[in-house]
């Protein structure tokens, strides 16, 4: 007597098994189909970045349109003779010829998936004719990092500048307990912290679980799947899974108990270091403006009168430092979903073209009314006259 098939056996679930096997393949190929067209040319992020034996971490200098990739996106990036991201490769001179602004901050004000010229520094870069606009800022910086970067490029490397704007990062609290100096004065990672190492164990816990490996293996290498599983969990969790809410480096403004875990320690060391930040400042006589914004968990939280805007407000306020407040360029404007959706990059925190350009159009506001960015204006007139 002949033995029955798989298929004859349970014909229903041979096709399943089938159909899914087929679709498999097929994500596969198209992914890597995919890649071979459009990234074949594509850098990935650590070929620019480089170590910095002072301040621990620095972007290249001279590189000219390397095209990385940051999630699904792929975009471009330049650097000048600084090692700062710029619209082309170009020279810097350590003096200055007109004024000059200064940026900082971490991966939101470094553009991290955007052209540079569609990001805020860029636009107000083209926008500020005869005020030179150069970009310091790069992924994972936070205050001690600033501070100890622009001590050398004031007082070590000697370059010449008129004005400071801070761009102060949610996730800047936590990464201050990360850092610390070394016996040198120099920026180095603390990884014997117990506030990291319990952050890690954490991290390493949720990478154990099979559910998590899953969830890895398909975003790192399909693409249909990608898709089909960020829209699965958005109907089973809810669609602010699409937006990368409930970001634990961003929940100290609003969960006590994260607040308590690293929020506290975190915000006692940046104030810490953007004192310091200011008085080194203040010797050279360059002003101080610091800027603030939410992450899509504040939006989401419509955290709007935030820990991190009222700190920030009343250490400027009695420091005399400028502020500028871009919560509610963000949160009040639209419902929360679809702020997320029209200023974030898709299920990621940082801003797209869209976000960049309400941070661009706020600062070139700020600055209307900034008497002391004013003077940089007449300052420019003058030369404009010679």
């Amino acid at each position: 007597m002949r033995q029955k098939s798989l298929f004859e056996r349970n014909p229903r679930k041979t096709l399943v098994v089938a159909v899914g096997a087929l679709l498999l393949i097929t994500d596969f190929t198209f992914t890597a189909l995919h890649r071979v067209v459009f990234h074949s040319s594509v850098e990935p992020q650590s070929s620019m970045r480089t170590q910095s034996d002072i301040y621990h971490h620095d972007l290249k200098p001279m590189l000219n349109e390397v095209r990385s990739h940051w999630g699904p996106v792929a975009y471009h990036t330049s650097t000048n003779s600084l090692g700062f991201r710029d619209a082309e490769a170009r020279t810097v001179s350590l003096r200055r010829e007109r004024p000059r602004v200064l940026l900082i901050g971490d991966s939101f004000a470094e553009g991290l998936g955007v052209d540079f010229g569609e990001t805020f520094a860029g636009r107000v870069q083209k926008e500020l004719q005869g005020i030179d606009v150069l970009n310091a800022a790069l992924m994972s910086y936070s205050p001690i990092i600033y501070y100890r970067k622009i001590k050398y490029l004031l007082e070590e490397a000697g370059l010449e500048f008129d004005y400071v704007v801070v761009f102060i990062d949610m996730s800047d609290v936590q990464d201050e307990v990360l850092y610390r100096f070394d016996a040198n004065g120099n920026v180095v990672s603390d990884s014997t912290s117990s506030t990291v190492a319990n952050e890690e164990h954490v991290m390493a816990a949720r990478r154990g679980k099979w559910s998590s490996r899953i969830v890895g293996f398909v975003n790192g290498h399909m693409t249909v799947g990608a898709i089909l599983l960020r829209r699965a969990r958005s109907l089973y969790r809810g669609p602010q899974v699409l937006y990368s809410v409930n970001q634990r480096r961003a929940l100290w403004s609003i969960d006590e108990q994260v607040f308590e875990s690293y929020g506290r320690e975190g915000l006692e060391k940046a104030q810490e270091h953007m004192e310091m930040l200011r008085e080194l400042l203040a010797r050279h006589g360059i002003p101080l403006t610091v800027v603030v914004y939410p992450w899509p968990d504040q939006i989401f939280h419509d955290d709007l009168d935030s820990k991190q805007v009222t700190f920030w407000r009343e250490w400027a306020q009695k420091n005399d430092v400028g502020f500028l407040n871009l919560f509610s360029d963000f949160i009040g404007q639209h419902d929360s979903l679809e702020s997320m959706r029209r200023y974030y990059l898709p299920a990621d925190v940082h801003w797209n073209n869209a976000g960049h350009r309400v941070v661009a159009h706020a600062l070139l506001r700020y600055w209307e009314t900034d008497p002391v960015f004013s003077q940089l204006e007449r300052r420019r007139g003058a030369a404009a006259g010679n």
